[in-house]
């Protein structure tokens, strides 16, 4: 979506703070792959924090920004690649993840 989004009014502040936000939650997984004992409990808590405050920040000002001044040819185009990528829910392209 953030691509489709970008020349969308209001959306740009936002897409920048959600992709620093997504490259923290990849430092965090990298950290939670290390399996540091010590560090665990810390790191798990911190990316679980990170990732609902992450969510509900594109729940609460990019969805709405997108619903409000998104074209029908841009919601087709990325439902389009959406279901390119994952498919849809009666036909997933990676079932093996949802096991």
């Amino acid at each position: 979506m953030f691509p489709a989004m970008r020349d969308l009014s209001d959306a740009s502040p936002i897409i920048e703070e959600l992709l620093a936000e997504h490259e923290k939650l990849g430092r965090l997984i990298d950290q939670l792959r290390r399996n540091d004992p010590g560090s665990l409990a810390l790191t798990l808590k911190e990316f679980a924090d990170a990732l609902e405050a992450h969510v509900r920040k594109e729940e609460r000002e990019l969805f709405p920004i997108y619903e409000q001044q998104a074209s029908r040819e841009t919601t087709a185009r990325v439902e389009r690649a959406i279901l390119s990528l994952i498919g849809s829910a009666s036909q997933p392209r990676h079932p093996e993840l949802l096991r």
